[in-house]
């Protein structure tokens, strides 16, 4: 991985850091986007970005590289406004605490539930996209993006094995949780 998208990584985890020493307490926790997510999307997306350019005679290489991360920026963009805010519930949840600013989580949550073939579509093609990048780094001899695409479909099935069941879970849990939602 070039230098730049590794500082430029470092650099957004220290401001997370920061902010975290100054963050609301748990029982004011929002449903936004976790930092860690926020920071592995853009990680994901600079390794993309700088596949494309570096290897922009290798016309096969840069396509695939392309086109894995079209598919990751479109369906990161559709998750952020259901998938991953109520993965920001966590913490205050696990202390115990649900509050009526949380019923938005039951909403998003039924629409995980709703749209779990899309989404599983989504990854799919995402996971199909990274293979092509990794055949195509495969003939170019590049072992470091065949590691990156490699994780990066790993990443595609934590999110179907894990953040989106969670997503609906969080969902249910604040909609038993509160007076009146059930």
């Amino acid at each position: 991985m070039p230098v730049w998208p590794a500082a430029f990584a470092i650099s957004l985890l220290v401001a997370s850091l920061a902010r975290a020493a100054d963050a609301p307490k748990v029982s004011e926790a929002r449903l936004e986007v976790q930092q860690s997510i926020k920071v592995e999307y853009h990680q994901l997306r600079a390794h993309l970005d700088h596949a494309i350019v570096q290897h922009g005679n290798a016309a096969h290489l840069a396509q695939a590289a392309r086109t894995a991360r079209d598919l990751i920026k479109a369906h990161y963009d559709r998750s952020i406004q259901f998938v991953f805010p109520p993965l920001g519930l966590l913490p205050a949840l696990a202390e115990g605490h649900v509050t009526p600013d949380m019923k938005a989580a039951v909403v998003m949550g039924e629409r995980v539930k709703a749209e779990h073939d899309q989404l599983f579509e989504e990854n799919t093609r995402i996971t199909s996209a990274l293979n092509e990048l990794m055949a195509a780094a495969k003939d170019q001899h590049h072992q470091e993006l065949i590691a990156f695409a490699s994780h990066a479909a790993l990443r595609s099935l934590h999110e179907i094995e894990v953040l989106q069941p969670t997503t609906i879970l969080i969902g249910e849990y604040v909609n038993i949780s509160l007076p009146g939602t059930k």
